[in-house]
């Protein structure tokens, strides 16, 4: 884990006594708790992908998962979650359930079915803003034109370069810099709701 980001030096003699001691006993003790806060925010990640057959993208999918998991996030494969009993004969609304339910959903594509796929549950509001897809160079033949030009409206669709982008840290580093955005995010509705429910005792 990265050690914490820490505070230039203060020059005392450009503020008064008073603005000096507030920075020091009160906006340090709280940027010091922000920085052990957030950094800790769980989060729960589904990564949908091709499987054994597309061996160095199943691969990447696990050693993503278990990073994920060092970092005490809640991260599985699709296919290691269990049914939803309620939902058995409708696996695409469990997938749908699942996307909606998590903080995050990584996608590696492997065909032009997965990518249609991905298109398709992006265009969930809820599920939408969650998705980060991995789509290979092949996205810029005509066939993928279409789902391409319906996904780009969000911003989470990043192209790699096969196999050097796998190989290389690269798509790690993209899905741990969404991990940092979603956690300000969620500390955030967590801090409010927490505020909200104070108000109402």
């Amino acid at each position: 884990m990265q050690a914490p980001a820490v505070l230039p030096n203060l020059d005392a003699a450009s503020l008064s006594p008073r603005a000096a001691a507030y920075f020091q006993n009160v906006f340090q003790a709280r940027y010091a708790e922000l920085q052990q806060q957030i950094p800790q925010t769980p989060l729960a990640v589904i990564l949908w992908g091709p499987g054994p057959g597309s061996l160095a993208l199943y691969q990447k999918r696990a050693q993503i998962r278990d990073e994920l998991r060092l970092r005490e996030h809640a991260a599985f494969l699709a296919e290691e979650l269990p049914p939803l009993e309620n939902l058995a004969l409708l696996p695409r609304l469990q997938q749908l359930a699942r996307a909606a339910a998590a903080d995050l959903v990584v996608v590696l594509v492997a065909t032009l079915n997965e990518f249609v796929s991905a298109r398709d549950f992006s265009a969930d509001a809820v599920v939408h803003s969650k998705l980060i897809i991995f789509a290979p160079d092949a996205t810029t033949l005509p066939e993928y034109r279409a789902a391409l030009s319906e996904l780009a409206r969000y911003e989470n669709v990043k192209a790699f370069h096969y196999p050097d982008d796998l190989t290389s840290c690269h798509l790690r580093a993209m899905v741990l810099e969404k991990l940092s955005d979603l956690q300000i995010a969620k500390w955030r509705a967590t801090k409010t709701f927490a505020v909200s429910e104070g108000a109402k005792v």
